[in-house]
């Protein structure tokens, strides 16, 4: 096998895009060409009004990730990435989109990448964030008091392969459910828990 093309896969199952918006939305897109997507997107209120929230973002080229923090008096209660590369091969390889503290940590591309991480957050809350240990599957739930306002996940598997493949992170009930790699992946899975 060669770097532009393995044969396990091809440039439908890229991850293009999931991220919070500017327009009080959830954007997402698969696939480098015709893919196919679920969106998922967590809204919430405080005693039935609409909470003062923003959300940020930097754009990052070359290796490493990217941190994303927010202004003063704003927590964090979820996050994204935009994969700016758009060719199928090892730049494009999602490596993660987390929580950190009261920021958000994205990585894309082994090696060299190109994206944009973005990080939401609102005042008046409090949030703690969970993960699941390394495994193929893993879910993260929410405590008792806390409704899950955003999913993250690690792909611990760093192999330009089929174990590396994203398959999918989303909130289902209170608690984030995360897979990667198609066969037996590795990655660790993360909520942000809100109340």
């Amino acid at each position: 096998l060669h770097d532009a093309l393995p044969i396990w896969v091809d440039a439908l199952v890229a991850v293009e895009q999931f991220f919070p918006d500017k327009n009080n939305g959830f954007n997402c897109d698969t696939g480098f060409g015709r893919g196919s997507v679920n969106c998922y997107g967590v809204y919430c209120s405080k005693n039935n009004r609409a909470l003062q929230c923003t959300t940020r973002s930097a754009r990052k080229r070359g290796s490493g990730s990217q941190r994303v923090n927010l202004p003063r008096g704003y927590v964090m209660t979820g996050g994204g990435v935009y994969n700016h590369y758009r060719s199928w091969n090892k730049k494009a390889q999602f490596e993660q989109s987390v929580p950190s503290g009261n920021s958000w940590v994205v990585d894309m591309g082994s090696g060299s990448g190109d994206f944009t991480a973005y990080v939401t957050g609102c005042k008046g809350i409090s949030c703690k964030t969970v993960s699941a240990g390394k495994a193929d599957y893993s879910v993260a739930t929410c405590p008792k008091g806390y409704l899950v306002t955003g999913c993250g996940v690690n792909n611990a598997y760093r192999h330009w392969n089929a174990r590396s493949a994203f398959e999918y992170i989303r909130p289902e009930s209170n608690r984030c459910v995360c897979n990667m790699g198609f066969g037996a992946g590795q990655q660790y899975c993360y909520a942000r828990c809100c109340k």
